[in-house]
């Protein structure tokens, strides 16, 4: 059995996760991240990720810009 102190740290853990995804996909949305971006901060796989948008029926974009955004660390 959790104590309460448990719960109430669960539950904290859980709004912090739904609000980050808030964020992240209004931040999608706004064109400020890329999905990439955007899953990373959400702490989310990006294929998880993109599953939401479409769930959410949240257009889709990915610019030239962003992939190299999205890749400049791995050169």
């Amino acid at each position: 059995k959790q104590s309460k102190s448990d719960v109430l740290r669960d539950i904290l853990a859980r709004g912090i996760e739904e609000k980050r995804l808030e964020i992240a996909l209004e931040r999608f949305q706004k064109k400020e991240f890329s999905a990439w971006k955007a899953a990373r901060f959400a702490s989310l796989p990006l294929t998880q990720f993109l599953d939401i948008l479409a769930e959410r029926k949240i257009n889709f974009h990915y610019t030239l810009d962003d992939l190299k955004e999205d890749t400049k660390d791995l050169i």
